[in-house]
């Protein structure tokens, strides 16, 4: 009956998001008042081992921030991994942050074969918020230099050119 209820709790709050989006349009568009420092975290990974945020502060950082229940989410992440391998040498970082179980993410990455962390926690929409999604949507990305200064977003899906030319403008 828990794994039910669970369920229904992450469907109902995944059709929230969806609904917030679809009434507010304009709440995918790249948010350019974004110039601020970084805020760390701490949160484990699906193996249960603990990060920092500031452990890729050498490195321009991508934070996507979604859940395996979310479609749009879903469809990016191939361009997320493409776009991994293809910038790791130039110190690109992916960083997921999964607003779900760790069971679900653990499945989820071992299926698309995920190459960056995927991170974890009870307070992942507290920091999406904090990093400026103030509809608690998803997928919400933030894209942060190597001065720690947060210097985009995009709230909903986000295509691999889009990305491909935010991260060429910073390198």
């Amino acid at each position: 009956m828990k794994p039910l209820i669970v369920l229904v709790a992450l469907l109902g709050l995944g059709l929230g998001f969806s609904m917030a989006l679809w009434l507010n349009p304009s709440a995918s568009t790249s948010n350019s008042k974004l110039s601020e420092n970084f805020i760390d975290f701490t949160l484990t990974d699906i193996e249960g081992n603990t990060h920092t945020l500031s452990q890729w502060q050498d490195n321009i950082i991508v934070l996507n921030f979604w859940a395996t229940w979310c479609p749009p989410c879903r469809k990016e992440i191939p361009s997320f991994i493409k776009l991994q391998t293809q910038y790791k040498d130039r110190k690109v970082q992916f960083v997921g942050l999964a607003v779900d179980t760790a069971e679900n993410v653990r499945q989820f990455q071992a299926q698309y074969k995920i190459n960056y962390p995927l991170l974890l926690g009870d307070n992942i929409l507290k920091i999406s918020y904090d990093y400026g999604n103030l509809s608690g949507s998803l997928p919400y990305t933030v894209m942060i230099n190597r001065k720690q200064q947060i210097i985009f977003s995009h709230l909903g899906e986000l295509s691999e050119m889009e990305l491909k030319t935010q991260i060429e403008n910073l390198l």
